[in-house]
């Protein structure tokens, strides 16, 4: 498994397709955290207030980068970590690969446990740059509009990572399972996508019906924006997609976590017993 594992990590290493989309969730994390916010305090609208000003500027300041960066996980970083997880597993079915990793390791559930486990280190990855473009953006804009640079607090940090992670985590393993259910990429990718638009539409519902509402908190999209709203200081307001506060957070980091093993489980399972060629 562990010979599995580095096989994977590093294949993944050399595709293309992960920087892709590497590249892309960096640049969604710096246009939407920093540039769409920084032009907004550098040309406010009518009516934007000093005190709003100000509180727009302290924001993306460096000291903030946890609370300016978490909320774009649930949405914007699941819809890449699905689609990181569907590419994993099912590009092997659509190269025809699998006949020659069986050849060189039979046992399969070793093998699905460590093409898994190097998908979760690369959703890893992907956090870690999440974080890290959003720190360097936000050491710009003190630099820029002369504000002194304070990092973050170290436990607010790595909570703030580990939130992320296992958000990405779950959507990773939604995405490896759809994939190996459908032999295939493209149709899991459409379906994965879809469901994020189905999903986030019976949140907005759910404020309308208790049958809704209990719907919604057994989701993985609510499940993951109620983990990074719980992480946010009280009072802080935030309106980025995906974000609600309809489950706690113990609870909605038990419920990702359940994901996680139920889908990496199922997905184990149907590698090991079924024609994977």
């Amino acid at each position: 498994m562990i010979r599995i594992f580095r096989v994977e990590l590093a294949k993944l290493g050399r595709w293309p397709a992960f920087w892709a989309l590497l590249a892309l969730w960096a640049t969604l994390a710096v246009m939407f955290g920093y540039v769409s916010e920084y032009l907004a305090y550098l040309t406010p609208a009518a009516g934007v207030t000093a005190a709003q000003q100000q509180a727009t500027l302290a924001a993306m300041l460096p000291s903030g980068v946890v609370d300016k960066e978490i909320p774009g996980y649930p949405l914007f970083g699941g819809v890449i970590a699905l689609a990181l997880g569907a590419l994993t597993a099912g590009s092997d079915f659509g190269w025809g690969t699998w006949t020659t990793i069986l050849l060189q390791d039979p046992a399969r559930v070793r093998v699905a446990v460590g093409k898994l486990g190097a998908l979760f280190v690369a959703v890893a990855g992907q956090a870690a740059v999440g974080f890290g473009v959003a720190g360097v953006a936000s050491i710009v804009v003190a630099l820029a509009q002369r504000q002194p640079i304070v990092a973050p607090a170290l436990g607010d940090l790595l909570v703030g990572l580990a939130v992320a992670w296992l958000i990405l985590t779950a959507w990773a393993a939604v995405g490896a399972l759809l994939a190996t259910l459908l032999r295939s990429t493209a149709v899991p990718l459409g379906i994965g996508f879809a469901y994020l638009l189905v999903e986030r539409l019976v949140a907005s519902l759910a404020d309308r019906s208790d049958v809704i509402a209990t719907v919604a908190r057994a989701l993985p999209g609510t499940n993951a924006g109620s983990l990074a709203s719980s992480i946010l200081p009280a009072g802080f307001a935030v309106s980025a997609p995906g974000m609600n506060s309809l489950v706690g957070g113990g609870e909605a980091a038990v419920v990702l976590a359940a994901y996680v093993l139920a889908t990496s489980a199922i997905t184990c399972a149907v590698i090991a017993r079924r024609d994977v060629r």
